[in-house]
């Protein structure tokens, strides 16, 4: 359960241990489109994939919003966030919901169904399907939102005593997306104040691919407001309704509407080209400060020599496709974590970590 889309799959693994997946399919996610209550959510998911349920042992259900894992493996969700309108959701229990909602369109379901975080699956993709050693792992899922998961040594969890006495390591899923202590300018500030949750998920909204766009957008007419521009940019800029992060993608190969505008002199090219360079250079600075904060706390050894880096696996629709951004994160933490703390990081791209992470949980959950 994305924060656009719903994915969903078949999932088996060989005599090696890989994992593969079968039938890979998606659809718009319910309520992205409108606002639905909780019971419909799960009416539409039960819909989607009720033709494959009979097929499966076990789920594996990755949740990309705030909810709380309780101890046998169900969600409690928290909130919806993204823009995402879905009313009706206190306490409502993801798995207990799917079931119910199976049970009424007349799929009987009772399949174990595994309950966990998309940043928690996307770590575990890469943790069962990497082919050497690291010194740790670290999720990062940066598409129409934000989150970030990593390996903690079950010494540090103090808030759980029934982790800390514990050997090894656990993942913990941070939320990173609600780090709400950053300075934010008077355009970020009035960009949060009409969001559907002001005053929350500040991160995100500085970052992922739901806010870039129409937060470039807010940047751009108060450039033109400050005089920026010529006259006849502004007047373009006038009838632009919205600008969508696909918008700076196309922007860096000469298409779109930012090009468009560009074209209307060099002067207005230059100035909007430092702009959107500028914008984009802050994003990527506080995903590196994430990444770096996370491999400090994964790897308590970052001080000393260390034989293997710490693999990020990155997933996620604006990491994906929003190839100027991702250039510049990379840039930037290796800036941050290797050339200053000396710790070296490796970047995975797995093609569908989140349903194999997924598949991964909902295979070895209670076993």
């Amino acid at each position: 359960i994305g924060g656009s889309n719903l994915r969903w799959a078949l999932a088996q693994s060989d005599a090696a241990g890989a994992w593969h997946l079968e039938q890979v399919q998606r659809c718009p996610l319910p309520g992205s489109d409108r606002q639905i209550d909780i019971s419909a959510f799960y009416q539409g998911l039960a819909s989607a994939i009720a033709p494959v349920v009979a097929q499966v042992e076990r789920i594996g259900l990755a949740f990309s919003f705030p909810c709380e894992i309780l101890p046998n493996h169900e969600g409690r969700i928290l909130s919806f966030s993204k823009e995402l309108h879905i009313t009706n959701t206190s306490g409502s229990l993801l798995a207990a919901g799917l079931r119910a909602a199976l049970n009424d369109i007349g799929y009987p379901c009772r399949q174990r169904i595994t309950v966990l975080n998309d940043a928690v699956a996307v770590l575990l993709a890469a943790w069962s399907q990497s082919e050497q050693a690291y010194a740790s792992y670290i999720g990062f899922v940066l598409g129409t939102g934000l989150n970030a998961s990593y390996l903690e040594d079950n010494s540090q969890i103090h808030k759980d005593r029934s982790v800390c006495g514990r050997p090894r390591r656990t993942i913990i899923n941070t939320e990173a997306a609600g780090f709400n202590q950053l300075p934010l300018s008077s355009i970020d500030r009035a960009f949060d104040a009409v969001s559907s949750q002001p005053g929350t998920q500040q991160l995100e909204k500085l970052l992922s691919g739901a806010y870039l766009g129409p937060l470039l957008h807010c940047y751009v007419v108060a450039a033109a407001q400050a005089g920026c521009f010529s006259p006849q940019l502004c007047t373009r800029l006038s009838v632009l309704d919205a600008l969508y992060t696909k918008h700076i993608t196309q922007f860096s190969y000469g298409a779109g509407p930012l090009a468009q505008l560009a074209a209307v002199s060099s002067k207005d090219g230059q100035a909007l080209e430092l702009l959107v360079d500028a914008f984009l250079e802050r994003s990527a600075m506080l995903a590196a400060a994430l990444l770096t904060a996370l491999i400090k706390r994964s790897c308590p050894q970052w001080r000393e020599a260390v034989a293997a880096p710490c693999c990020i696996s990155a997933n996620g629709s604006t990491f994906a496709h929003c190839l100027p951004l991702q250039e510049k994160i990379k840039h930037k933490l290796h800036g941050f974590a290797t050339a200053q703390l000396g710790f070296p990081a490796v970047w995975l791209h797995l093609p569908e970590a989140t349903l194999l992470g997924a598949a991964v949980a909902g295979a070895t959950a209670g076993r």
